[in-house]
């Protein structure tokens, strides 16, 4: 699918369409299922009874996941109109994307997902950030960005380097039992090199012991960097450091080159990574911050080959109708 959006014939159409099919409808149409329908936008926490609001999605994970992701996409929109003086309607636009990028933040209060607001704030920053000329001009300054980015949020996820902050947030030291999973993990049988075997340490006796030890019955390591080692080991870890690198190196050659989605490309890359730390969202296709960091991180060749490009040529030809069968489609469809 991403590919798809990539090798269309004018991809940064093809992003702003998908952005826009997706977060226009789906934002406000959570609030309007969270407040009228309840039966279809909220569910209720097996142990406590407590509302969970989870809008269109299957849950408020999914849905945080849905605003983390659309909500930079309708922040990256913002930018790019408000710099975009000629177009006509520009007034009308910037106030859209304003009253869409409201029903997110608004989606975040009432549903509590931390991990997606928290990477929101902090992906918005590195958004903003390339979004300015002037740290255009020195990159240094960006990289310096996401790199305090990163020491900040790993030193407060793993470090619990402040409590007070994450009190703030609604969250314990531990991050609603998360640390005390992954020393129950890492204390299994499990082999460090090349682990269990791709997705398939929560099988078997593993899981047994692990719901055992745990009444809400995990199924994830709730993070993606321990799910990778886990399953894979520290091979997985290296191949997962070369995509991540990799990644980051293709987002920002594109900022550099001038590219309009060279900053919004940053922002998926960077929310990519910042998510896993308390959520598992590697490799995973029904995790929408996955398929937003291939998009960020994929790129194509600019123009097909000589041959390639006669090739496609003469496959358009043979795809076209001749005149016998355009007649007939036309008797038939009268």
């Amino acid at each position: 699918m991403v590919l798809i959006v990539w090798s269309d014939a004018n991809p940064i159409a093809a992003i702003k369409t998908i952005l826009a099919r997706l977060a226009y409808p789906l934002l406000p149409l959570s609030i309007l299922f969270i407040k009228y329908y309840p039966a279809l936008g909220m569910t209720y926490n097996f142990w406590t009874g407590a509302p969970i609001y989870c809008g269109v999605a299957a849950g408020k994970n999914q849905l945080g996941r849905l605003c983390l992701c659309l909500g930079l996409g309708v922040l990256w929109r913002f930018y790019m109109d408000y710099r975009d003086h000629e177009t006509p309607g520009r007034t009308y636009r910037l106030i859209a994307h304003c009253v869409v990028l409201a029903v997110a933040l608004h989606l975040f209060q009432i549903m509590d997902s931390m991990t997606s607001l928290g990477t929101f704030v902090t992906a918005s920053t590195v958004l903003t950030v390339a979004n300015i000329r002037a740290v255009l001009r020195k990159p240094v300054l960006l990289h310096a960005v996401v790199i305090c980015l990163l020491v900040f949020m790993s030193s407060l996820v793993f470090l619990s380097s402040s409590p007070a902050l994450l009190a703030a947030f609604g969250r314990n030291p531990t991050l609603t039992d998360r640390t005390e999973l992954w020393d129950q993990v890492l204390d299994l049988d499990n082999s460090s090199l090349f682990g269990t075997g791709y997705d398939s340490f929560w099988l078997g006796s593993r899981l047994e012991t692990l719901w055992a030890l745990n009444p809400w019955r995990p199924n994830e390591a709730h993070n993606g960097y321990l799910e990778i080692f886990l399953n894979l080991g520290w091979i997985g870890i290296a191949l997962l450091g070369v995509v991540i690198v990799r990644g980051y190196r293709t987002c920002v050659q594109a900022w550099l080159a001038g590219e309009s989605t060279g900053s919004l490309r940053l922002a998926f890359c960077f929310a990519g990574l910042i998510y896993n730390f308390t959520e598992a969202g590697f490799f995973r296709t029904q995790t929408g911050s996955w398929l937003f960091l291939l998009l960020a991180i994929m790129s194509l060749p600019p123009k097909l080959p000589a041959s390639g490009a006669g090739n496609a040529e003469r496959f358009r030809q043979r795809a076209q109708p001749s005149p016998l069968n355009q007649r007939s489609l036309k008797e038939a469809t009268a």
